[in-house]
């Protein structure tokens, strides 16, 4: 932007937001270098996350600023101004993540540790590396199942949207029964398996509905048919139907 100031800072950031959506948010601390032109910049840096949360199967959507028409009271016409466009604000942050990061969404509440890169923009973050689980859990149709293991990895995409591979187990009915989440945040895919070992049908009516297929009701059987035939169209079951 012609006559803007430029900028060339170097801060030491003490719990600093630095991402604020409604998916995706990030406080830090640690030494960053502020840079600019004068129309958007760069912010660079080498940082601890203190707490960041993020929104599985939710992406926010950037919204654009409108162009003002402006009339000149004393000329009684209107003037076009040219409209320089704005740049907008970039990332290039390392990010340590010790713990701390908070992952909801899709049944999910959990706390997650790891490494990251964040590139992209303010508006659009782009995240690259993977964060491991520390402890959480997974509810489904009422009842939760505590995470055993779990690893979400970010593959640079912005809108972010993570491998996930997520082992959660719990009791149920008399059964160990295990829960897989695979697939990616925008579609997850999830699966079951018990031991004793069960067919599909019969763990997911004990989980649903908290009885043996064989003593379902009609509208239930029905139910139960809708979720088996939408695992198996690669859709990812909901639990809700």
């Amino acid at each position: 932007m012609p006559g803007a100031p430029g900028i060339d800072l170097s801060v030491q950031a003490e719990s600093a937001t630095l991402i604020a959506r409604d998916d995706l948010g990030a406080t830090v601390t640690g030494p960053l270098r502020i840079q600019s032109e004068g129309n958007g910049g760069l912010i660079s840096g080498n940082v601890r996350v203190d707490r960041s949360s993020y929104e599985l199967g939710q992406s926010a959507v950037a919204t654009s600023v409108p162009r003002l028409r402006v009339r000149e009271i004393n000329s009684g016409a209107d003037v076009q101004i040219a409209a320089v466009p704005t740049q907008p604000w970039l990332l290039d942050i390392k990010a340590n993540v010790p713990g701390r990061m908070m992952v909801t969404g899709l049944g999910l509440d959990s706390e997650w540790r790891g490494d990251l890169a964040v590139t992209g923009s303010i508006l659009s973050p782009a995240i690259l590396g993977a964060a491991e689980v520390v402890r959480g859990g997974y509810e489904f149709a009422g009842r939760r199942f505590e995470l055993e293991r779990g690893v979400i990895r970010f593959r640079g995409g912005s809108p972010p949207d993570p491998i996930l591979d997520i082992v959660a187990q719990g009791d149920t009915q008399g059964l160990s029964a295990t829960i897989r989440v695979g697939g990616t945040g925008q579609k997850p895919e999830i699966t079951f398996a018990s031991v004793p070992a069960l067919p599909q049908e019969e763990l997911l009516s004990r989980l649903l509905f908290g009885t043996s297929i064989t003593n379902l009701s009609a509208p239930e059987a029905l139910q139960l048919a809708a979720a088996v035939a939408s695992m198996r169209g690669g859709a990812g079951l909901n639990p809700i139907n």
